[in-house]
């Protein structure tokens, strides 16, 4: 039983070496490995560009670096592959008709394996978003709608609270917009495209660094009580008007 949260633990790996040869112990490095991919906005859309976010990790579902090609069905490449941090990445692609892609990626260790990426949709809605940190600006992309969807619905919420909505119509090209980001608290935004039936199309979650719940503040060394015996005291001072 812990008296304390796991907070408080203290964690160190510590070599174990052989008497005999005063060498450590080798673990074997892990051989497997596994690449997700994510399309912004939710879907591959037919001739609607996009980025693609991927994540490889390996069989212990631990980060791991890995680089790579993205081909299509004819084997031509497409776009590059290449782990940013925590073995995420993103790259762009631009789905053509009928047309399917894979990723051939190789791992550190030089270990090479395939994955297929989503399928592409004939039709559909993509929502791009860009933080511009003062701004959200947001773009749909689409191909293949009727006229009964032309008419559509975004609406971006934080801590279950909606801050903003937008009516959309493609007709009209009202396919675009931005929100104002400069007194929203921290946290993250969730942006949604509703049909007109109020279905949801496609989603994007964005981080708001908000700059009105932090407070910029001073400690005054001259108030500082130095007299010996008695009780050190200060004085705090916020900056923030």
């Amino acid at each position: 039983m812990l008296n304390f949260d796991t907070t408080f633990m203290f964690f160190k790996n510590i070599q174990v070496f052989d008497p005999k040869t005063g060498k450590a112990g080798e673990v074997a490095a892990p051989k497997d490995y596994a690449v997700q991919f994510f399309p912004e906005g939710g879907d591959l859309i037919q001739d609607v560009a996009g980025n693609v976010a991927f994540k490889a990790i390996d069989e212990n579902g631990y980060p791991i670096k890995v680089a790579g090609v993205v081909k299509d069905g004819a084997g031509k490449q497409v776009a590059v592959i290449e782990t940013l941090h925590d073995g995420m990445g993103s790259f762009e692609l631009k789905p053509e008709a009928g047309a399917t892609y894979k990723a051939v990626i190789t791992n550190a260790g030089g270990a090479e394996k395939t994955f297929n990426l989503p399928a592409v949709k004939p039709s559909g809605i993509a929502l791009k978003v860009y933080n511009r940190g003062a701004r959200i600006f947001y773009l749909t992309g689409f191909n293949g709608l009727d006229a009964s969807q032309n008419e559509m619905l975004l609406i971006a919420q934080m801590h279950n609270q909606v801050i903003y909505k937008a009516d959309l119509n493609i007709s009209e090209g009202k396919v675009s917009g931005l929100i104002p980001a400069t007194n929203l608290p921290s946290g993250i935004m969730q942006l949604t495209v509703f049909d007109n039936k109020g279905t949801p199309l496609s989603e994007r979650i964005v981080y708001v660094k908000g700059v009105t719940d932090t407070l910029d503040f001073f400690l005054d060394p001259q108030e500082l009580n130095k007299a010996r015996g008695s009780v050190p005291s200060w004085c705090c001072r916020c900056l923030t008007p």
